[in-house]
């Protein structure tokens, strides 16, 4: 694995870092879709205090704000990386209900796909290391879905290309 990645697209240099840089802190849509997995929630940009508040699915998600590339008021685009999903049991601290709509194995995790109301018709996936998420969350569970803002970035959705 390099130390330093450059990211092009159509010959243009899109960003230069560590890999965990170009990871967990993408510069733009392009660059956050085209490494790893990823989720991407419908949000807009409502407050800033210290963070970035945004709406995503009738609820509020802060983030660092120099991780939120858009302007006050932006519709935007949040992308979430499968692994930072967390289920739980439906509760106070969950950002979202959902329902298991189905599981996908892939050896030491699986990837458990989510029906969220709450998104309209986007639907999630999360990344849960080990097996238990096939007994724990079993197909047609309501389950509750928080956000680790690790690696968490949203962008103007009218700034995408």
């Amino acid at each position: 694995m390099s130390d330093r990645v450059v990211v092009m697209s159509a010959g243009h240099v899109r960003q230069i870092g560590t890999p965990d840089e170009i990871y967990r802190r993408p510069q733009d849509p392009f660059v956050a879709g085209f490494v790893g997995d990823v989720n991407i929630l419908p949000g807009r940009y409502v407050g800033r205090d210290g963070a970035a508040m945004l709406e995503v699915g009738g609820n509020t998600l802060r983030l660092p704000a120099e991780r939120v590339h858009a302007m006050m008021g932006d519709r935007l685009d949040v992308y979430v990386r499968p692994e930072n999903l967390q289920l739980a049991p439906l509760g106070p601290h969950s950002l979202f209900s959902a329902t298991v709509i189905a599981h996908v194995f892939q050896g030491d995790h699986v990837d458990v796909h989510l029906d969220v109301p709450a998104l309209g018709s986007a639907s999630l996936f999360a990344r849960q290391s080990g097996l238990s998420s096939l007994t724990r969350w079993p197909i047609g569970s309501l389950v509750g879905v928080s956000v680790d803002d690790e690696g968490v970035c949203a962008f103007s959705a009218a700034k995408q290309g």
